[in-house]
């Protein structure tokens, strides 16, 4: 079999190689910018700016932005470093349909939504005069997905120049809206972690915390009240510590099997 083979059946690497060798250096150079922004830890919002202003770049005259789907199913826009504020204004609380603009259709449709000239296009039929006000001539959106695959916003370049996108920037929107995706997780997951960490910390309840081998790794302030043992005491010692002394081996017997199950 040709090594080969198997990467060309990819349809994503196999649009990569229909790229120019300097098209494809861009490419790798805006996701190697992208990925040292997300390893360094740096804020979400602050990465996904820098996502359309990356992209910015590789499209001149042209803007990008993010919207997000709020709890009503509206969109709002998140991110657009490029985009004043009476423009981002004008797009609080779109509701997704067949004549919302890229975006609002991206979401209506399921699917990327490419307009070379908004000023036609039916698409943009509620948002004509936006594109008229702004001089926003070409708009292309890519949904962003989370983590159970469903569509959480769009990601979109808006052209001041009538054009269609080439093989080039639909894989710079794809690129941008599969980053932005998981960005919007780390963030959703480390909001849920701080979360957590407070319930924890000020449950009235002592709670503990074991790894596989039920070691301690973890214990709460109620814990410390309620046992009178310290954190320090507690870690990496096993629930046994607890032993009152006065319960037999079935006792214990039946309350392993109900934590392990």
């Amino acid at each position: 079999m040709n090594p080969g083979s198997c990467l060309v059946d990819d349809p994503g690497v196999a649009n990569l190689q229909l790229l120019s060798h300097a098209e494809q250096q861009d490419i790798l150079l805006l996701q190697q910018a992208i990925l040292e922004s997300v390893a360094q830890g740096h804020d979400p919002l602050d990465i996904i700016n820098e996502v359309c202003c990356l992209e910015e770049r590789l499209l001149p005259n042209a803007v990008g932005s993010v919207m997000l789907l709020d709890e009503d199913g509206k969109l709002n826009v998140y991110a657009a470093p490029s985009v004043p504020p009476e423009g981002v204004e004008r797009l609080r609380l779109l509701c997704p349909g067949p004549n919302s603009g890229s975006c609002g259709n991206a979401l209506y449709r399921g699917e990327p939504v490419f307009v070379s000239d908004t000023l036609t296009d039916p698409r943009w039929a509620d948002l004509r005069d936006l594109a008229v006000d702004f001089n926003l001539l070409a708009c292309w959106s890519m949904p962003i997905y989370g983590a159970g695959r469903e569509i959480i916003g769009t990601f979109a370049l808006s052209s001041f120049e009538r054009r269609a996108p080439t093989e080039f920037h639909r894989k710079l929107l794809e690129i941008g809206a599969s980053i932005i995706g998981i960005v919007l997780e780390r963030r959703r997951e480390a909001d849920n972690l701080r979360l957590m960490a407070k319930v924890f910390e000020n449950s009235n309840e002592g709670i503990l915390v074991t790894d596989a081998q039920a070691r301690i790794v973890s214990v709460n302030p109620a814990f410390v009240s309620m046992t009178g043992y310290s954190r320090d005491e507690a870690l990496g010692q096993t629930p046994r510590l607890l032993a009152s002394g006065i319960h037999d081996q079935v006792f214990y017997q039946h309350m392993w099997a109900s934590l392990l199950e």
